[in-house]
């Protein structure tokens, strides 16, 4: 993909995290029965429930909440995980 774009690593990992933490990404990747597409449009693959989870808790973050997960651990929340483009890509 970077290639394509003619973007280094790092801005292909900026792109790629603004992009599965917008809002509209989040709420298609958190419905119930949601699925990953590919570029021409057709049926990847099911949505993971732990992707699907990972998508609600970047909603609650969103939306200034701490995700339950974090409320039932007493953690902050709020904190994404970096990961690489290639990372990302494959998420």
């Amino acid at each position: 993909m970077r290639e394509a774009l003619g973007i280094s690593e790092t801005e292909a990992t900026h792109l790629l995290r603004w992009w599965v933490t917008r809002r509209p990404y989040c709420e298609a990747m958190a419905e119930p029965g949601s699925k990953r597409y590919n570029l021409d449009g057709s049926v990847a693959d099911d949505v993971s429930e732990t992707h699907r989870n990972d998508a609600r808790g970047q909603l609650a973050r969103l939306r200034g909440e701490r995700p339950a997960k974090a409320q039932a651990q007493g953690e902050g929340g709020g904190i994404v995980p970096s990961r690489t483009a290639s990372e990302i890509a494959a998420y």
